[in-house]
């Protein structure tokens, strides 16, 4: 939300807070667990060095970052 206003130089403006989001991922083969398992690991060293935070917050999205990330997780 916050890449969008600053994109349209002031003609929008946020509202309160985020109140939800929807997680997002990465498509791998199914049967390439390595990769997904490798995919988890980076994700997780940055959620947990709080760089994942920085990397959206340039974007205005860091409130949307997730603590934990999994392999299929349930979602609904």
């Amino acid at each position: 939300i916050g890449y969008a206003v600053e994109q349209t130089g002031g003609q929008l403006e946020q509202l309160g807070d985020v109140f939800d989001s929807a997680p997002q991922g990465v498509v791998v083969a199914k049967d390439d667990t390595e990769l997904a398992a490798a995919i988890q690991a980076a994700l997780q060293s940055l959620m947990d060095s709080g760089q994942l935070v920085e990397i959206l917050g340039a974007w205005g999205s860091g409130d949307a970052a997730l603590e934990t990330a999994e392999i299929n997780p349930s979602v609904g």
